[in-house]
Order: C-alpha cells, then structure tokens, then sequence
C-alpha cells in the first residue's frame, strides 16, 4: 500500500526503492511515499498466507511458456496438415498436365501404350505406379474426341494425417478433338 505525501518515512515505516539510481522512480518515491515492505505492514502479519497467495497469483513470470506448451501441438497439428495439403495440390497440378500430355497424344495416335505411357511420363513428381490412366475415344475419324482420365492415389506422408484424413484420390480429365484421320 502506498500513502500519499511523504509522511509514510515520519510514521517510521521502511520506505525500500526497488530501481535504485532510476532518476524517475526516485521522484515518483518522494511525491508517493514509495514502497513498503510487506513485512512492516500492521495487518501482514495476522494475514500472512492470503498475502502470499495474492503474491504468487500477480506472479506471471511462467505464463506465456504455459500458454507456448498448449498452443504448440495445435500449431504443429496445422503445419503437418498445410504440408499434405500442398503436396495434394502439387499431384493435382501433376495429373492434370498429365491427362493434357495424353489427350494431345492421343490425337497424334491410335495407339494406346504410347497414349497411357505418354501420360504417365508427364506426371512429373508422382509415384508412376499409383498413376492409372484410362482413355476413351470414338471412332477414329476427324472431329471424334480422345478422353484421357488420369488418376492418382496421393500418399499421405505423416502417420498422423492418415487416422485424420481419409485417403485421397486425385483425378483429371482431358478431352481433345481429332484434327486428322491418320492412323499411325
């Protein structure tokens, strides 16, 4: 407790200064008396616990690692789960350029090996043996469609991303219009 004025060092109580040399803190101890020690407090020592516990609940030197211990396996929880996310979009972005790849192969020939090896070889970045490829196309005869579907099964990487999430399947298609009738 603080009395204003200086009368507090003429009641002879302990007048203590907890910044010694601070130029400011000694002008704010004359105007305000200062600070007293707990002890020199009449009624501190009849109610010395409930003191105590008042000191230790203002004491908030442990807060902010608390708070860091609670908040971190969420933060940990979203950064595992941003990095699955991307890598998703990545296959995504993969398997389209793929089915684009094939389609155009398709037009090009007849041949399916060529087409479905053509797709598998422009899914860059991806596990060639998690990528099916399906193509569908008319008779071959100019204006008829090639569809080239391509899909992926992406890994989850974390063990921990498997139980949360279920397992994704990636997919795209792609169409394209036969300009000319060879047959090669």
């Amino acid at each position: 407790m603080r009395e204003r004025g200086t009368g507090a060092r003429e009641k002879g109580l302990d007048v203590v200064s907890p910044h010694p040399g601070n130029k400011f803190w000694d002008l704010s101890s004359r105007l305000t008396g200062g600070v007293f020690k707990l002890k020199d407090l009449p009624w501190s020592k009849a109610r010395s616990r409930p003191m105590k516990l008042r000191v230790l609940w203002k004491d908030q030197s442990g807060q902010s690692t608390v708070e860091f211990a609670l908040v971190l396996p969420v933060l940990f929880l979203a950064f595992i789960l941003f990095a699955q996310v991307a890598l998703i979009l990545h296959a995504k972005l993969a398997v389209a350029a793929a089915a684009r790849e094939g389609a155009r192969k398709g037009v090009e020939t007849s041949n399916r090996k060529e087409v479905e090896e053509a797709a598998r070889r422009a899914a860059v970045g991806l596990d060639r043996s998690r990528v099916s490829v399906k193509v569908e196309e008319e008779a071959r005869k100019r204006g008829s469609w090639v569809r080239v579907e391509v899909e992926y099964a992406a890994p989850m990487i974390f063990p921990l991303v498997k139980n949360l999430l279920p397992e994704v399947v990636v997919r795209d298609r792609s169409e394209m219009r036969i300009e000319n009738d060879r047959r090669s």
